[in-house]
This record gives structure tokens, C-alpha cells and sequence, in this order.
């Protein structure tokens, strides 16, 4: 769990986030596509390569402090934790990169002010082209 935000921290897109939950981290999928390396015959490959999109969406609220600088703060803690393992723990996995951040959204007033703002990684995984759930 990251300093920031302990243990608020869930896989799967979340809508409705209590007050007492933030700052607040949702970990999601996105896009996956295969990847092919240039003058490969895919035919003879033993194993598929694919990226699949890693979407981190961080909510934090007013009372977590300054709405960006908490973000900026969450942000450096994700990119420290997945590059000190860029394999994410996970067999299979051969490195994850980060893509891009979105710019914060922040919405509400003074005390009730809310910002989310949302990170894009990609993971490159491996698997046997006979078997989906084997590295």
C-alpha cells in the first residue's frame, strides 16, 4: 500500500467514492493488443506478446491537502512502486511503462473541493500460444 493512500484502494472502476475513503485509488484495465515484432512470422512464434493498458484513476478531496500537489504525490508513489518491479510481481509480465497522465479534474468549493486525474500504464506479457493462462 502506498503512504498516500493505505489501504483505499480497489481493482475495478468505482463510481461513488464516501468521503471517508479518500484519497482514493481504482486500478482497471483498458485496451489490449497483440504486438508483433517487425519480420517475425507469427505462424512459427511459440508464445504471443501482448500490451494491455494498466488505468489508474485517483480521487482525492480537500481535507487529503492541496488537491494537485496530493495528486502529484500519489502519482511519484505509483511510479516508484511499479518501477521498482516492472514485471508487477506477476510471471509472464516482461516490463510496464507508463504512457501518460491525464490532467486533474477538480470540481466542488473551497472545503468540498474534489480533483481526480487519471495514469496510463502498459504491461507487455507473454503467454504459449496454446495455452492463454500459461507464461
Amino acid at each position: 500500500s502506498l503512504s498516500t493512500t493505505g489501504a483505499n484502494v480497489v481493482r475495478g472502476r468505482v463510481y461513488n467514492i464516501a468521503e471517508a475513503d479518500l484519497p482514493h485509488l481504482s486500478v482497471f484495465q483498458g485496451d489490449e493488443e497483440p504486438v508483433i515484432a517487425d519480420n517475425e512470422d507469427e505462424s512459427v512464434l511459440i508464445r504471443a506478446y501482448y500490451d494491455v493498458e494498466i488505468l489508474v484513476q485517483i480521487s482525492v478531496n480537500a481535507v487529503s491537502g492541496v488537491l494537485e500537489t496530493t495528486m502529484n504525490l500519489i502519482c511519484k508513489e505509483i511510479s516508484n512502486a511499479i518501477n521498482a518491479d516492472s514485471t508487477l510481481g506477476v510471471t509472464g509480465v516482461i516490463d510496464c511503462f507508463e504512457v501518460g497522465t491525464s490532467q486533474p479534474e477538480l470540481t466542488g468549493e473551497k472545503e468540498k473541493r474534489t480533483g481526480q486525474m487519471g495514469m496510463v500504464w502498459k504491461a507487455r506479457y507473454r503467454r504459449t500460444r496454446a495455452a492463454a493462462d500459461v507464461a
